[in-house]
């Protein structure tokens, strides 16, 4: 019996374009009625995530910022937080100032930038949040000795990026934690932090039994669950890696991959 199913959203649950389908909205509405427990894994913001998943109807926990929240939809304040300490977070946007086209700082659900571009412009567009505008990044949280919810890289040129990420890892390696969303997004949290780390202790707290669970995703940032998770499935849409870490291959999201699926299982269930 399955007892839980995680879905990352982008590239997952969602289509490539508007809300959550019938589908899939039907689908996890009848694995919430046989009792199997719903958790939704992204790098979004909690405040990006709520409206799609609020028109499911029922509560359930949301794993935020790639595992630094854990915030139950009905809920004021998260279970869990796992901050970045503002120094190597500080340290790292100087670094990278002037080498990737954005740089974006998340304290709890609020986005901070110190540039206005056509990145800026389209990220926030795709979030619906509009960035609290600072002179410099760097020194607002260094004057400040803020520690951060998650910080965001964007750039466009998938090589560049994939080049800082490898070097980054390197240079930070058992400081901070770098890991690929999107082939223009990096993310950067404090070392440990994944959504598979979360999802562990939120299982932990709620007695949830991880190996008779099941887990979907299409990016590097859900490797962590798929590692935790008895039953790992990647989108037909998926990176190779993805694909290759999974136990099940599933049609992409453009043809409701995740009801597909999950439908054949909770017809046992």
């Amino acid at each position: 019996m399955m007892e839980m199913v995680c879905l990352d959203l982008d590239g997952t649950l969602l289509p490539p374009a508007g809300p959550m389908t019938e589908r899939n909205m039907a689908c996890l509405r009848d694995a919430h009625k046989k009792g199997v427990k719903v958790v939704i894994a992204s790098g979004r913001r909690f405040g990006s995530i709520e409206p799609h998943v609020r028109q499911l109807g029922f509560n359930m926990p949301i794993i935020a910022y790639s595992g630094a929240w854990v915030k139950n939809l009905d809920d004021e304040e998260p279970t869990i937080r796992n901050n970045t300490p503002w120094e190597p977070a500080v340290e790292l946007i100087k670094k990278l100032r002037g080498n990737v086209d954005l740089i974006g700082i998340y304290v709890d659900d609020m986005l901070y930038l110190d540039d206005v571009n056509e990145y800026s412009e389209r990220y926030e567009k795709r979030i619906s949040l509009k960035a609290v505008l600072v002179d410099d990044l760097s020194e607002h949280f260094e004057n400040r000795k803020q520690d951060i919810t998650k910080m965001l890289v964007v750039e466009n040129k998938t090589d560049h990026l994939d080049s800082i990420y490898t070097q980054m890892k390197k240079e930070y390696a058992g400081i901070l934690d770098f890991v690929l969303s999107w082939s223009t997004f990096m993310e950067v949290g404090t070392v440990g932090v994944s959504k598979g780390g979360a999802l562990s202790v939120w299982a932990e707290q709620n007695g949830t039994d991880l190996l008779r669970s099941v887990t979907f995703g299409d990016q590097e940032n859900d490797l962590s669950t798929f590692s935790v998770c008895g039953v790992s499935v990647a989108m037909g849409n998926a990176t190779d890696q993805v694909k290759e870490m999974a136990n099940i291959v599933a049609p992409p999201n453009s043809e409701d991959g995740v009801a597909q699926i999950l439908e054949r299982m909770l017809a046992c269930q």
